[in-house]
């Protein structure tokens, strides 16, 4: 028959952390570094790991991009149920941050990414500039993958409390530029839709991305000579007068023929868009329409003037694989007519 085990544990008296020591912090800038770990806590393991890793992140934020844990020493009295913990240490040289080299650069211009590095020669090494520069880099949609490394600190001992100005190495890989896609929708109201677009991500080689955009739709519920027709051109240019500044420039020509009315029109846009903080972004411009309207009651032209005002709130981590956060967006356009008949009015998108 199956037998039934049953396990018992004697867990005994936990032990608790007595002394705690920290060695190899006689470098400028780790004076205050501690582990976090209080004599009376109860001596888990876990913690240990965790105080070890903690330091060494702090380590390297202190300007030691080679710093490493050294030996670990864990002493336990059996007498006092108590352990002594002996955490080491090893941050290596002091890096200051010196020359850029860039590989792998072939239609991309070499001036618009070193005139997007945040750091000036000479400045203390920071993991999170580094890795903000790479996220930058990343978020031009230039590139398929980036590599950043420092080459390991050289001279006489690690000890030296000389900092040492380090080259910083990064190596890209250049996506396709050109692409396209295209796409197909239908209803019972509205008939078949067809869309299609075509796009650069690097127009003219710093980044400037063009995009344009054609649609078809209503077919089968107009002829042929009537179906609605739209073609989009959408352009931006990155640090435009400014770094992390953008020019925005919009396009359309619209030929719509629903059942009520029929419409021609024109429309053009541009304005400039830049960044509040890490997670805000803000943008202002103007916009333009000439149209001409034709329903039951005549013809009509219009045309209209105004200023799309955007605020952009996005606190997702990742770009492409965004697991948490919110992307949010209130946008603002007041209008007014500058020909035919109407007034002024207000458009607001949440």
């Amino acid at each position: 028959e199956p037998a039934k085990v049953v396990i018992f544990i004697a867990t005994g008296t936990a032990f608790l952390f007595d002394q705690i020591k920290l060695q190899g912090t006689d470098q400028p800038g780790l004076e205050d570094l501690s582990p976090a770990l209080k004599p009376g806590d109860i001596a888990k393991g876990q913690a240990v790991l965790d105080a070890e890793g903690e330091l060494l992140t702090r380590t390297k934020l202190a300007g030691y991009p080679h710093a490493r844990m050294g030996k670990r020493v864990l002493r336990v009295n059996r007498k006092k149920n108590t352990m002594d913990v002996i955490l080491t240490v090893v941050p290596g040289k002091s890096v200051l941050l010196g020359d850029v080299n860039i590989q792998g650069l072939e239609q991309v211009e070499r001036d618009f990414i070193f005139n997007r590095i945040p750091w000036k020669h000479g400045d203390r090494y920071d993991p999170g500039v580094l890795e903000g520069f790479r996220s930058d880099l990343s978020g031009l949609d230039l590139f398929s993958s980036i590599k950043m490394t420092l080459p390991e600190a050289t001279g006489s001992t690690d000890d030296t409390k000389e900092p040492q100005l380090t080259p910083v190495n990064i190596s890209v890989n250049e996506k396709p530029f050109r692409f396209f896609g295209f796409g197909g929708d239908f209803s019972t109201t509205d008939g078949l839709g067809l869309n299609a677009f075509w796009g650069h991500r690097n127009f003219f080689g710093r980044g400037e991305k063009l995009k344009v955009t054609g649609r078809l739709a209503r077919i089968g519920q107009n002829n042929l000579s009537n179906i609605n027709r739209k073609l989009v051109l959408d352009f931006q240019k990155p640090d435009f007068l400014s770094r992390k500044q953008d020019f925005l420039f919009n396009m359309a020509l619209v030929n719509e023929n629903p059942i009520a009315f029929k419409r021609k029109a024109i429309s053009g846009s541009l304005g400039i868009s830049r960044p509040l903080g890490k997670t805000l972004s803000f943008s202002i411009g103007a916009i333009g329409e000439y149209s001409t309207i034709e329903d039951d009651n005549g013809i009509n032209t219009f045309a209209l003037f105004g200023i799309p005002m955007a605020l952009k709130q996005d606190t997702t981590r990742d770009l492409l694989d965004p697991k948490n956060g919110f992307r949010n967006e209130i946008r603002v356009t007041p209008y007014t007519t500058v020909a035919g008949p109407g007034g002024n009015f207000t458009k607001i998108r949440l």
